[in-house]
Order: C-alpha cells, then sequence, then structure tokens
C-alpha cells in the first residue's frame, strides 16, 4: 500500500514564499488588502504545493489568536506554575485557549515541542526557562510570536523577560557576608539551563571582586528537583564540607539541601546558613522559614502573555527585553550566631 503524501501546512506556504502565516492566511481570506506582488507570489506557492487550507488556517486571516503554546522545562516547580498562572490570565481575559507542554528538563523532549510547534497551527508560543535544547527561535518566529521568560536570547523579533539574576545573586552573597560568612558556596541548578550558566556567572563576580577564585569544591550542578538539591549538598559536603553558607538557585534546591543537613545533625543557621532564590510559597512555612529572593513570577508570566498578544498584531516590531529586579526576603535561614 503506498504511503499517503503528508499534507502542506500554511508554514510551509508561509516560508517558501517568505512571508507571514497571518499574511498566507490574509491572501486566502481577504486578498484585497495585500499587496498585488505579494498576493501574486503566495498564490503561486499555494498552487504549486497544492496547499489545501483548513478552516484554522482560514481563521488566521482574521487575526483572530486562537491557542499559544507554553513549553516548561519542569511543571511541578511552584515558580513556573506562578508563571504559567500569570500568562493563562491575560489570555482568558482575551479568549486565548493554552496548551502547557512540558519537556521534564529532557532536551530531546523540547525539540520534540518545537517540531510539534514548526508543523501545526499555533499562534504563539511562550518559552519558559530552557532544559538546553538547541531551539531555532529564528525559524519559529518567522511565522508567529516568540516570547522567552528566563531565557535570554538576542534574535530580532523574539522578546525575552527574565530576572536580574545578577544583583539577586549579589545582594544573597552580601547578606551571607554580613552575617559572617567567608565560605559560601553554591548550587546553581541544571549546568545545562541558562538560569543556572546565568546564577552561576553571577556568584563567580562576588567572589572574584572579594579576590577569590570559584573553585570546584564550592559549586555542584544538580536536576531543578528537590531530590536534586538534597543529592547536591551530598556531594558538596563529601568534597568540602567546611562551607559555612549555601546559596541555592532556586527554593525547591535549597529545601532539599535543608532535609539533608537535618539528618546530619547539622543546625541551620548556625552551623549552615542556606539561601534560595525564587521566593516558593512553602519557603516561607519552613522551620526555619527560608531566605531567598522575591522573584516576580505572575508578574512575568503577564507581561510575555501581552507580548505575544502585541507582536500577534505587529510581527516586525523591535525585539522587547525586560529585566525584573530581585528583592531579598530575610528570613531565619540565615539568620543567627555564625561561629565563623
Amino acid at each position: 500500500m503506498a504511503k499517503q503524501k503528508k499534507a502542506v501546512t500554511i508554514i510551509e506556504v508561509a516560508r517558501q514564499a517568505g512571508v507571514s502565516i497571518s499574511t498566507v492566511s490574509r491572501v486566502l481570506n481577504n486578498p484585497g488588502i495585500v499587496r498585488a506582488d505579494t498576493r501574486d507570489r503566495v498564490q503561486a506557492v499555494i498552487s504549486e504545493m497544492n496547499f489545501i487550507p483548513d478552516s484554522m488556517a482560514r481563521g488566521l486571516g482574521s487575526k483572530s489568536m486562537r491557542t499559544v503554546a507554553i513549553i516548561v522545562p519542569n511543571i511541578v516547580n511552584s515558580s513556573m506554575a506562578e508563571i504559567v498562572r500569570g500568562a493563562m490570565s491575560v489570555f482568558r481575559e482575551h479568549d486565548v485557549d493554552t496548551m502547557l507542554f512540558n519537556s521534564e528538563e529532557d532536551p530531546d523532549m523540547e525539540r520534540r515541542h518545537y517540531e510539534y510547534l514548526a508543523a501545526n497551527m499555533i499562534h504563539g508560543v511562550i518559552f519558559i526557562t530552557s532544559c538546553g535544547a538547541d531551539v531555532d527561535f529564528p525559524r519559529i518566529a518567522g511565522s508567529m510570536p516568540v516570547v522567552l521568560v528566563d531565557r535570554e536570547e538576542r534574535y530580532p523579533r523574539v522578546d525575552s523577560f527574565l530576572p536580574n539574576d545578577a544583583q539577586g545573586i549579589a545582594a544573597l552573597y552580601n547578606h551571607l557576608k554580613e552575617q559572617g560568612h567567608t565560605r559560601i558556596a553554591m548550587i546553581p541548578g541544571k549546568e545545562s539551563t541558562r538560569g543556572a550558566q546565568r546564577r552561576l556567572a553571577a556568584f563567580q563576580d562576588m567572589l572574584r571582586a572579594d579576590g577569590l577564585e570559584l573553585t570546584e569544591d564550592l559549586v555542584e550542578f544538580c536536576p531543578w528537583s528537590m531530590e536534586g538539591g538534597r543529592e547536591a549538598f551530598r556531594r558538596l559536603r563529601d568534597r568540602n564540607p567546611r562551607f559555612t553558607a549555601l546559596i541555592c538557585g532556586s527554593d525547591g534546591l535549597a529545601l532539599g539541601a535543608m532535609g539533608l543537613a537535618y539528618e546530619l545533625g547539622l543546625r541551620i543557621p548556625e552551623d549552615l546558613a542556606i539561601t534560595g532564590f525564587d521566593n516558593a510559597p512553602e519557603g516561607a512555612y519552613m522551620s526555619p522559614s527560608l531566605t531567598t529572593l522575591d522573584f516576580p513570577n505572575f508578574r512575568m508570566g503577564c507581561d510575555a502573555a501581552r507580548a505575544v498578544m502585541r507582536r500577534y498584531e505587529d510581527m516586525n516590531r523591535p525585539a522587547e527585553y525586560a529585566s525584573y529586579p530581585l528583592h531579598l526576603k530575610v528570613r531565619s535561614s540565615s539568620t543567627g550566631s555564625h561561629r565563623g
């Protein structure tokens, strides 16, 4: 039996004609508003590729956004869940549906999600952080709005919203120094992710400013989970039991480290000060409560959704970039008597 030929998509037509998918849709629905040369080129490609438009493709010509994809590496993470909640609240106001993709911190899974976006009728996409996949953002941005949250990529027509990691790490580091700590270690997160890389670079800058070097016994990478934080802390302690303070790249990592610290008989903060990063709700209810950074998760999600809506109306506007300040929330996991 002969294999059935795969149907041509509107994205392939747009790419071949060198236009956006919305332009193809206008040619299909309201050709009179499209410039004659552009209209003729698109119609020629449609004929050449034997493209048969479906109802969803026709709907794009009315500038009615229907579906936006949101891709996260770990939906269990409460910080990411708040970003998603913020984005969904904006889309809901505009009757826009959302599709949530969870890549489970797997680069191959993230690539599969990307390929799905490139081949299906999605009207926009928000990527939240990264699990390390090499995604061709310019390719997607040529046919739909692309917005990045906590993931800095500088491309034309790709908007980015991220926390000011350098300012946040500096606040945590200086707070620990004020408490008398001179041997500070770090669990930044998963090594392949941009968030972990930015936070580690900021930590290295703070050490360098104090005339210190970032050595292997001060850093341990791990997955973005409590179990990851727990096992990373175990490995750090095995290599270097002398550090007295620990900066973690997320509250989840910090809570995992705190659990093992208790099992090892360490007193927090007397023997070991621990800080988080993203103000997860559970951190405030730990005993001791977790020092962290106030992270504008919900606001970033809202702003990302609004950026998708704006870019859908004007695909050629300059890329938007926003960096959000982080505010130190000092709690009892890092304050108290320290013996030096």
